[in-house]
């Protein structure tokens, strides 16, 4: 229970999580979503033109 470095807080602890999980996991689960609505859009435009 020391004062030092936090792991947790440390450049070195956080840059392997970086290279595992390049990207939030929130943009991640978002970005199916993203490329559906992205491709209903098309299909709609196209529908109509």
């Amino acid at each position: 229970m020391s004062d030092g470095i936090h792991p947790e807080h440390s450049g070195l602890v956080s840059f392997p999580n970086l290279i595992k999980h390049p990207f939030p996991s929130v943009n991640f689960r978002a970005l199916p979503i993203r490329i559906i609505h992205t491709f209903k859009f098309v299909l709609f435009f196209s529908y109509f033109c």
